[in-house]
């Protein structure tokens, strides 16, 4: 008698743990993608025609002429924002935000023409790089975000 309840028993808590597990299994994916996030940018990087290559501080005068920086973010529907502090016409510093979208390769901002390629992504650093023109001078524009 003893050991037909001792085999019962472990009957019993055996298929509750099968039921257990098999209800972990069907609770789907919910691990947030390491670029969800608030990313404020930090540094800015471009090389110049002639070869010379050139880093600044994002917030340095002559990248947000006395602005606040950007910050750029992302979420989990891949939908993404980026706000630009810029100075406007009467000479403010207003915010503009610009929507997005994003994959895991890329970054989508309205109104450019080619996406931003996701260089790196860390738990603290997101780098992004796009190209940029002016007048007759094209480059490689990149940025280093760190999460906020």
């Amino acid at each position: 008698m003893m050991k037909k309840l001792v085999l019962a028993s472990a009957i019993v808590l055996g298929s509750l743990g099968f039921v257990a597990c098999d209800s972990d299994d069907n609770s789907g994916d919910q691990t947030p993608n390491i670029l969800e996030g608030s990313w404020e940018a930090d540094e800015l990087s471009y090389t110049m025609p002639d070869g010379q290559s050139h880093t600044w501080e994002f917030d340095h005068p002559s990248i947000k002429q006395g602005c606040a920086t950007d910050y750029l973010t992302i979420l989990a529907n891949n939908s993404a924002s980026l706000t630009e502090n810029n100075i406007d016409d009467t000479g403010n510093c207003v915010d503009v935000v610009i929507d997005g979208t994003w994959t895991e390769d890329t970054v989508t901002i309205e109104g450019e023409t080619e996406p931003r390629t996701i260089i790196e992504v860390t738990e603290t650093t997101l780098t992004l790089e796009y190209p940029f023109s002016f007048g007759q001078f094209e480059t490689d524009v990149t940025v280093t975000y760190n999460r906020q």
